[in-house]
């Protein structure tokens, strides 16, 4: 508070709220820091502000201005600040802090925390650049200048405001906070209160000023304006250019209304993972769409997500996988890791206790699919997801048909293969959706359950991204080399399934002792 024992200071401060300002903007102009100070309420400003004007008065030079005599119950007045257009004046009012508790009661978040955006008209920087500017050559005489400050409006607003949403809400405030107070100011008295400043460089995006020879020159005050380049120009604008522009020197116009204010609230996604087992040969793992026409009654994403949604009251969701697999693909093994993004979701203290009732419900309600691991996890989480999709290597197993006899001994220099290097150009199929390219891929293990001289199971072990189907039929030539160039024959795919995922440098466990032993022959087909 030392502040307030200096004359320049009362005088600087005292001139700003009698062209104008509120007692709130006033400190904030002349660089007023300390927080409780702008928490308290007006009427507690009344003793400063006469200590401001006795020292004003007292002094042999301010005593001049009109200031040292104004009474301050005038200076006090309810009249509507000039710069921040009554937002930051009357942030602790009971209208403006039930304008953002009644929809907060409303949208029923359950939060712990909280971050405040607010946004502002940018006739406020006008504003208060004019008035700044006005006091200043005002006081030239006087030598006396308003001290710089750096004190944004929304930064003292949020002061105000949170202390009221704090002890409502029994929260706290955090700046990175997943949950947002998102408050937009609107005030269309003062929107032409910039139109004056569209010409200056760098004031209108130049995107929208590329195009100006199509318009007229009267059509400049259509353009938006930057907020960025806006505090850019004023800042190497002087008082007396600004003033030039403008036309006029004087404070800012009084005004007879406050803005206008929309409030909404946004939280960071949650993120769910696990894994899924998928049973059905007729399930797309996302709602299969062609020329607008819905096919399948479901799919992995709805049978999960749909019962998961209503749990985190979550406007809605998306859905990630590592990989997919073909409709008529099973998923097997230890299943395909998933991700659930719940957009906005309103509930989030949701325990692990009911996330397995969550999972027991999705699990309980089909015979298609299975999941299991549901958790809650962070954003890194689904990071890697994305990343590890191309690195894993995948085993599968599928029922073959080839178009020749193939004996025992064939069979058995097939499976002797290793790690072998195949080039896949898009298959035809998925060109509709995909780019042509051509892509490396390595079939690492081949074992074979020998049926009879024209059927075939196969357990594969090939790196992620293979299209295991192409690889069986060779696509045409587009896959090379293909299980049937390899036995010197046409061979198709009857059936597939994905039965294991592993990291890149995992040695699957059990995959050598299960799949490649010798060449079996068994009795009955695994279908």
């Amino acid at each position: 508070m030392d502040k307030f024992c200096n004359p320049s200071f009362a005088l600087c401060l005292l001139e700003l709220i009698k062209h104008g300002a509120c007692v709130r903007c006033a400190f904030r102009l002349t660089g007023v820091t300390d927080i409780s100070t702008y928490r308290a309420p007006v009427e507690s400003f009344k003793p400063l502000l006469e200590k401001c004007r006795d020292l004003v008065s007292a002094h042999a030079t301010f005593c001049v201005r009109p200031v040292a005599s104004t009474s301050v119950d005038d200076l006090l007045s309810d009249r509507i600040c000039t710069v921040c257009l009554g937002t930051l004046q009357l942030a602790d009012s009971n209208e403006a802090v039930e304008k953002i508790a009644k929809p907060m009661r409303a949208a029923d978040y359950d939060f712990d925390d909280f971050n405040l955006c607010i946004t502002l008209p940018l006739s406020t920087i006008v504003r208060q650049h004019m008035l700044v500017n006005f006091v200043n050559l005002e006081l030239v005489p006087l030598h006396v200048s308003i001290p710089k400050s750096d004190l944004d409006i929304k930064d003292a607003m949020k002061w105000v405001l949170a202390q009221y949403i704090c002890r409502e809400f029994k929260v706290r405030g955090r700046n990175n906070s997943e949950f947002r107070i998102n408050i937009s100011y609107e005030h269309a008295d003062t929107e032409k209160d910039v139109d004056f400043l569209k010409g200056v460089d760098g004031v209108v995006p130049k995107a929208q000023r590329r195009n100006r020879y199509k318009r007229a020159k009267s059509d400049v005050t259509e353009y938006s304006v930057s907020q960025a380049g806006l505090v850019k120009a004023l800042g190497s604008m002087s008082a007396k250019a600004f003033f030039e522009l403008r036309g006029t020197r004087t404070p800012p116009e009084a005004v007879a209304t406050v803005p206008d204010v929309n409030i909404q609230f946004e939280r960071e996604p949650t993120f769910l993972t696990g894994s899924y087992l998928k049973f059905s040969r007729s399930l797309s793992q996302t709602p299969w769409m062609i020329d607008g026409t819905r096919k399948g009654d479901a799919s992995v994403e709805e049978l999960i997500a749909d019962p998961i949604q209503p749990h985190f009251k979550a406007l809605s969701h998306k859905f990630h996988t590592a990989g997919r697999e073909d409709i008529d693909v099973r998923m097997l093994g230890t299943g395909r890791p998933f991700v659930v993004e719940l957009i906005d979701p309103h509930r989030t203290n949701v325990s692990q206790e009911e996330l397995d009732a969550i999972q027991h419900q999705v699990n309980d309600t089909n015979d298609r699919i299975q999941i299991h691991g549901l958790k809650i996890v962070d954003k890194t989480y689904f990071d890697k997801l994305k990343e590890g999709e191309e690195s894993k290597r995948k085993s599968y197993c599928c029922v073959v048909w080839l178009s020749r006899p193939v004996d025992l001994a064939e069979v058995t220099v097939l499976q002797d293969m290793k790690d072998i290097a195949i080039e896949q150009k898009t298959p035809i199929r998925v060109l509709h959706r995909r780019s042509l390219a051509v892509r490396m891929k390595m079939v690492h293990r081949i074992k074979c359950i020998y049926l009879n001289q024209h059927f075939m199971i196969l357990h594969l072990l090939a790196s992620a991204g293979t299209y295991i189907k192409e690889f069986i039929h060779g696509d045409l030539g587009r896959t090379i080399p293909s299980l049937g160039s390899l036995l010197n024959c046409e061979s198709d795919i009857l059936q597939l399934d994905v039965t294991g995922l592993f990291q890149k440098d995992e040695d699957p466990e059990g995959f050598e002792s299960r799949y490649l032993s010798n060449v079996t022959v068994p009795q009955t087909a695994l279908v």
